[in-house]
């Protein structure tokens, strides 16, 4: 039977095109053309890894040599390496059915190419193949050593799976050889690698990581000697597995360093208003924990507030300013001084928190885009005068995650730039407290592009590079800042802060160097 790739060169390699034809989205490539012959009775087509089963009949093109005739079902597998068909035969497969019969007509590049496969196919030929699909299954050796055989029975949709750590929806029904139940779940919920199901969860794990929502599977376990995982009582047990749900988790805390996580519980109806900054929110609290018990709060609880002045939070205020309304998220806060809130019972004692949230309803204003002359001024102002408060009271991160909410209202505004470069400065300044000095010199470094010897650029940049002991920076920074304003105390200080810097860490070197030279000596 002249269908396995030929051992010799196999020309180009292909793979298929999403389109909008006949093929149920896939387009051939140039070189394979498809006649349908029959329809098929479903809508599913099987995919790379699939195991099918077909009836197949071939010729050459000019039907003098019959290449394959044969009334029992022929399987393979779609893209095993190395292949056990033509190239041809396995992108046509993939259009096609249950039930569909198809004739394919294959060029030399999607066959044997210019080797020919002597002595049925000669080099340079083209065939022609009728394919009737009757059956596919995907198999897969979970662990690579033949302990768990997962085959698909049911597809999911979409292209993530989850990863280990994250938070899934799944049941499962382990049975054993003989038929009995030995694990039942019905739509539980599970962090992906937790050790919820015994011996065999490490299988479960890698089962998982390989599937997408929505799929089912079964999985044949099979035990070798002095097992650890596949234990006797699992022995040739059918793992049947559903996963429900992949709960989707955004790291939404303001400088993306996984201190306040957002896991989507349900993200609200189709026509949910988004909130823009600045929007007047009420947002439903239903359960605050530390992670495994409840802290001290009193049951639900209802926080109508604006955003960005302060009123909850930070962690409440920067998790409603992503939100749409009819979303309902659980946040994961690791940051004690972002999520400090009397109404829910979280005090500086709770290490970590876990809130569910639902926003409810949002009250939204006029956007800064839509206001001019006075109106705009005011709104300007009402936002400055609340990061300047949180900002004074240290609320840094709040703070500056108002600055950068402001300068993005004002974007494309050219009558409010010098209001941009003043939110750009007091991001700096909140960097500095935050300890990010890098942060804050990019943001001095943008202004004195537009604005070269404005003197608070040159003064916070000169402090962020005293944090990064960039001493002869800062020294050049201060420097021409005092050629503009020679009395600014806090310049002359800073002046003696470094030369006090300087002799400490020259002083640090030599001392340095000394015990080096005298190691060698004694050496």
């Amino acid at each position: 039977m002249a269908l396995a790739a030929s051992s010799g060169r196999l020309g180009v390699d292909a793979s298929l095109e999403l389109s909008s034809d006949e093929n149920g989205g896939f387009r051939l490539p140039w070189g394979i053309r498809k006649r349908l012959l029959q329809k098929g009775i479903s809508e599913e087509r099987p995919i790379s890894g699939d195991e099918v089963k077909v009836h197949l009949q071939g010729k050459l093109q000019d039907g003098n040599i019959s290449i394959t005739s044969s009334d029992e079902a022929f399987t393979f597998v779609i893209d095993q390496r190395p292949r056990e068909v033509i190239q041809g035969l396995e992108l046509g497969v993939q259009t096609m059915t249950k039930g569909e019969v198809a004739e394919f007509t294959i060029a030399p590049r999607f066959a044997y190419d210019d080797l020919g496969a002597p002595p049925l196919v000669p080099p340079d030929a083209t065939l022609v193949f009728e394919v009737e699909l009757m059956d596919w299954e995907n198999k897969s050796d979970v662990l690579g050593d033949g302990r768990a055989i997962k085959t698909i029975t049911e597809r999911g949709s979409g292209k993530m799976k989850p990863q280990k750590g994250q938070d899934v929806v799944l049941s499962m029904k382990v049975t054993s050889r003989k038929g009995a139940v030995l694990q039942e779940h019905v739509e539980l919920e599970h962090t992906v690698g937790a050790p919820d199901f015994g011996t065999i969860s490490p299988i479960i794990l890698e089962v998982l990581r390989s599937m997408s929502q929505g799929e089912r599977c079964h999985v044949l376990l099979r035990r070798f000697a002095s097992d650890k995982i596949v234990d006797t009582a699992h022995s040739g047990a059918d793992v049947d597995l559903t996963l429900v749900r992949i709960f989707e988790i955004s790291d939404i805390s303001p400088e993306e360093d996984g201190t306040l996580m957002k896991k989507f519980l349900s993200k609200g109806g189709e026509t949910g208003e988004t909130c823009r900054a600045f929007d007047e929110v009420v947002l439903q609290v239903d359960q605050v924990t530390d992670g495994a018990k409840d802290v001290k709060f009193s049951g639900c609880c209802v926080l109508d507030f604006p955003l960005g002045r302060g009123v909850v939070c930070d962690a409440l205020d920067f998790a409603a300013a992503t939100m749409c309304v009819g979303e309902e998220a659980k946040l994961i806060c690791s940051a004690p001084l972002n999520f400090q809130e009397a109404r829910l019972g979280l005090d500086s004692c709770v290490e970590k928190a876990v809130i569910k949230v639902k926003l409810t309803s949002l009250r939204r204003g006029p956007h800064f885009q839509e206001l001019q002359d006075s109106a705009l001024t005011t709104k300007i102002d009402e936002a400055k005068d609340a990061a300047a408060t949180l900002f004074k009271t240290g609320r840094f991160a709040l703070a500056l995650e108002v600055y950068r909410r402001l300068s993005a209202s004002l974007d494309g505004k050219s009558e409010v730039q010098k209001v941009q470069s003043i939110c750009e400065l007091n991001q700096a300044a909140c960097y500095l407290k935050l300890a990010k000095p890098h942060r804050a010199k990019e943001l001095c470094d943008r202004v004195l592009e537009k604005e070269p010897g404005q003197v608070k650029a040159l003064y916070r940049r000169a402090s962020a590079e005293f944090q990064l002991s960039n001493f002869a920076a800062a020294m050049k920074d201060l420097t021409a800042l005092l050629k503009v304003q020679p009395n600014n105390s806090e310049a002359r200080a800073m002046v003696e802060q470094l030369r006090e810097a300087q002799r400490e860490y020259t002083k640090e070197a030599k001392a340095a160097a000394s015990r080096m030279l005298g190691e060698k000596a004694d050496a």
